[in-house]
């Protein structure tokens, strides 16, 4: 399946409250991107926003780049930078985290955050 007439979806590697998220290739490029996708029947919007805060932290390091955002006649859809393991994938494992891993966690968010 193609989305945006560029990007190919290879596998679904997350889901959250209203949509997926897929790794995906661009065709043109062959670089390897994540899209998130959002059904137009939700109604809520909720991609729409997250590209704007995405769009508001570009360039901080550990936020990806939105690469675009556009939408077909079923989804919404914003491609990023595809970034390492997601920590729902790390917690899937059965490890649990440390609370030295769980505190070094905190502060880069926080740190991302100030």
């Amino acid at each position: 399946m193609y989305i945006l007439s560029k990007y190919e979806l290879l596998n679904k590697i997350g889901s959250g409250s209203f949509g997926y998220i897929y790794k995906a290739k661009n065709i043109r490029t062959n670089s390897m991107v994540a899209i998130k996708t959002e059904n137009i029947k939700n109604g809520s919007k909720l991609l729409k926003n997250e590209t704007i805060v995405y769009q508001y932290l570009s360039g901080l390091k550990g936020v990806p780049n939105v690469l675009c955002f556009g939408k077909d006649e079923y989804n919404y859809y914003m491609v990023l930078d595809l970034l390492g393991i997601s920590l729902t994938s790390l917690r899937e494992t059965n490890v649990l985290f440390s609370l030295q891993t769980t505190i070094n966690i905190t502060n880069k968010l926080l740190e991302i955050l100030k």
